[in-house]
């Protein structure tokens, strides 16, 4: 499975993203998952911004797996996942209140 990014908070630079997900059987009724995340970054800015961006998508890549480890485990979202989301309607709460 992969997908490509087309999104508005990829910086100019970028001219590109590629995600390739594969699930293999580890035995014991359990799978692995590896994820290769390829990204096209262009010019000095680019050059510049590559190793930070391989430390945010490595960091990312480690959540959305344990994210994902504990959701295929209990049937639930993790803490962390659980605290994210209601982060992210907290805030959505106050940039529009009562739907305003």
């Amino acid at each position: 499975m992969s997908y490509s990014v087309a999104a508005k908070k990829i910086p100019p630079f970028v001219t590109g993203m590629l995600n390739e997900w594969s699930v293999e059987p580890a035995g014991n009724g359990k799978a692995r998952v590896t994820s290769r995340i390829t990204a096209d970054a262009r010019g000095a800015m680019g050059a510049i911004a590559a190793p930070m961006m391989r430390m945010k998508l490595r960091k990312t890549a480690s959540e959305i797996f344990a994210d994902l480890q504990a959701f295929a485990e209990t049937g639930t979202p993790s803490e962390a996942k659980l605290a994210a989301l209601h982060k992210t309607a907290k805030r959505a709460k106050s940039v529009n209140p009562a739907g305003a």
